[in-house]
């Protein structure tokens, strides 16, 4: 049995715990961010609030990189996955702002935790990889929960769940696509590529759809854009440091932060049944994570 030497050991774990921190930092963002998108509902353009939030996202991570020293560096190896990553981003971002108009942010939040066990599923189909008769039943167990919370078949089912549930295949594919470039790509090169992306498709349409705002309305469009950019730069960076399947258990700590935002700002507390599809919903992706995180193990002691 080999022995990692205690000079190493320390690196190893407090790079894992920055990995952890900055997952759960990341998934405080998120919540923050679909909370005030639904605080906001229908008193701005969908377009302007999406602007402000790529402009945002491209200022922010160009300062980093500054600060960082690291434009004459700037290394972008793949262009063609940077515009297409950027191009998916404005599509799971319209449609988790659509959807959020209609959806409680706690149910919202719960379906959208479905991602993880649809990037397994997509693992098998897409990359060929081996799924155990686990994994797929704890997908199973992730779905049914989705169905409990959203109840398809109970007069207070809204059709907008369908937008959510698109949201969360595209936000799959997002995962994986990102998950791959991290292997090469800088997390802060990245992100800007993705803000300047989405900041020209923005640009675009907003001349269509500017409008004058209150204050009040501008104020929360920059909260979103902070919580926005920063989550996306988090859950980069601890990529950068941890596995997938360390990280992912991590952010369902967004299902508590989306309750208390719910709570505190619209008086929504979830019922006995949403309860309960959140709590499997959250269990059978923690295990997913869990699992494949004792597969890659056994896969390295070979």
């Amino acid at each position: 049995m080999s022995v990692v030497p205690s000079s190493q050991a320390p690196a190893h774990s407090s790079t894992t715990l920055w990995g952890i921190a900055f997952a759960i930092s990341a998934s405080l963002c998120f919540a923050t961010l679909d909370t005030t998108s639904q605080l906001i509902g229908l008193a701005a353009p969908i377009v302007m609030v999406q602007w402000v939030r790529y402009l945002i996202q491209t200022l922010s991570s160009a300062v980093v990189i500054s600060q960082a020293g690291e434009f004459t560096g700037l290394r972008i190896t793949k262009p063609a996955l940077h515009i297409t990553r950027g191009l998916m981003m404005v599509c799971t971002t319209m449609l988790g702002f659509t959807s959020l108009r209609y959806v409680p942010v706690a149910d919202f939040t719960a379906i959208v935790m479905l991602t993880p066990l649809v990037v397994t599923i997509a693992s098998s189909r897409l990359l060929g990889e081996h799924v155990p008769p686990l994994r797929w039943l704890l997908a199973l167990g992730g779905f049914v929960g989705v169905l409990i919370i959203i109840r398809p078949f109970s007069h207070a089912f809204e059709p907008a769940v369908f937008l959510v549930l698109v949201l969360v295949l595209m936000g799959a594919a997002f995962q994986i696509l990102t998950a791959y470039m991290m292997r090469t790509e800088s997390a802060s090169h990245t992100h800007l590529s993705s803000g300047i992306t989405g900041l020209i498709v923005m640009s675009c349409a907003l001349p269509f759809f500017w409008q004058a705002l209150p204050l009040r309305i501008w104020a929360l469009i920059v909260v979103v854009g902070l919580a926005a950019s920063t989550g996306h730069l988090l859950f980069n960076m601890a990529l950068k440091r941890v596995n997938a399947s360390v990280a992912t258990p991590y952010l369902y700590s967004q299902l508590g932060f989306a309750v208390i935002g719910g709570w505190l700002l619209f008086g929504r507390v979830p019922d006995a049944l949403s309860w309960l599809g959140m709590a499997l919903v959250a269990a059978c992706g923690i295990a997913n994570a869990w699992a494949l995180m004792r597969e890659n193990r056994a896969l390295q002691s070979l």
